[in-house]
């Protein structure tokens, strides 16, 4: 008898323990549904944000690549005349020299060996003046064949002494052009003017230079003329 009435608590027990869980066991199991959601819906807008954060980065980098190009000559790979003159308003002190040059008898250059000769000249002398310069100084094309640096030294003697390498620089060796099977040799005139440190000095010191340029050309060419 003691056994059947053991059995019988037992029976009564166990089903009062089993209904008495059963809330807890769904209550369990949407907790577990509810963070296996939020886990998948955190990893969703971890990968949209980073898609996003890619295509931002692409974006920027495009518009950078953009934005420098907009200041490049796009034969010479030098910067242009409107890149010129943004690198010098960011400059923290612009005092300096400006070299305004040009090569000698270009357009002859176009009627002897064509437009693309001319092209290749251009690209290679831009190439030796920028190997001429110092990391500090600035080359850019204002167009045609007409080339201008800003040169960083506020002394007179050291600016010529720049003007006068890269004279020397395009007139030391000849240009190969392959197309043509020869060799050319080509100079350029330069005229170099001092560029204070103040906002409106800029076009002052351009103009100086460029006159100083076509004093160069009419003296014989292929030298530098400096104006203090």
């Amino acid at each position: 008898m003691k056994a059947v009435s053991t059995l019988t608590a037992l029976w009564l027990f166990l089903p009062g323990t089993a209904l008495a869980a059963d809330p807890w066991r769904q209550i369990a199991t949407h907790a577990t549904m509810l963070a296996m959601v939020l886990s998948v819906n955190l990893i969703f807008f971890f990968l949209l944000f980073l898609v996003s954060a890619i295509s931002n980065k692409r974006k920027r980098s495009a518009l950078s690549t953009l934005t420098e190009q907009a200041y490049l000559d796009p034969l010479t790979k030098v910067l242009n005349r409107r890149g010129f003159e943004r690198r010098l308003t960011h400059l923290q002190e612009q005092s300096g020299f400006l070299i305004v040059a040009d090569i000698d008898d270009f357009k002859a250059i176009n009627d002897s060996y064509g437009h693309d000769a001319g092209d290749r000249i251009l690209s290679a002398v831009a190439s030796r003046l920028r190997q001429a310069l110092r990391p500090e100084d600035i080359v850019s094309r204002f167009g045609g064949e007409e080339f201008v640096v800003f040169c960083k030294t506020p002394h007179l003697e050291e600016a010529s002494r720049l003007g006068n390498r890269l004279v020397q620089a395009i007139a030391e060796r000849p240009f190969v052009l392959p197309e043509q099977g020869q060799q050319v040799t080509i100079t350029i005139s330069a005229g170099a003017s001092k560029l204070s440190d103040t906002p409106s000095a800029y076009l002052g010191a351009y103009r100086n230079a460029d006159k100083l340029l076509y004093k160069a050309k009419s003296s014989g060419k292929n030298q530098l003329v400096v104006h203090n």
